[in-house]
């Protein structure tokens, strides 16, 4: 008979400490008022705060982040997420 045991003890602290660090950050985009959108490196929707009626975070997950956007602003937003996601810069536009 084999018997094999291997000690989780510091991954089960990890993965308790990761959730309690996920429900912080939950609690702070969910009191900021204003939207907030989580996008992948690939600029599709990962999740979304206080989104507008008719739309929730599993009905936008993976649409691609300039489907959102008019056409006219397309240009500007994507090379304004590009520097984000590229250079780690801050930007802001108003649409």
């Amino acid at each position: 008979r084999l018997v094999t045991a291997v000690d989780v003890t510091d991954r089960a602290r990890a993965e308790h400490a990761l959730s309690e660090t996920l429900d912080t950050l939950r609690a702070v985009l969910d009191a900021v008022p204003d939207q907030i959108i989580v996008l992948d490196r690939d600029l599709r929707v990962q999740s979304v705060t206080h989104p507008a009626p008719g739309f929730d975070t599993p009905t936008l997950r993976g649409t691609p982040a300039l489907d959102l956007v008019h056409p006219d602003d397309r240009p500007r937003v994507l090379e304004l997420l590009r520097a984000v996601i590229d250079e780690g810069r801050t930007a802001q536009y108003e649409l």
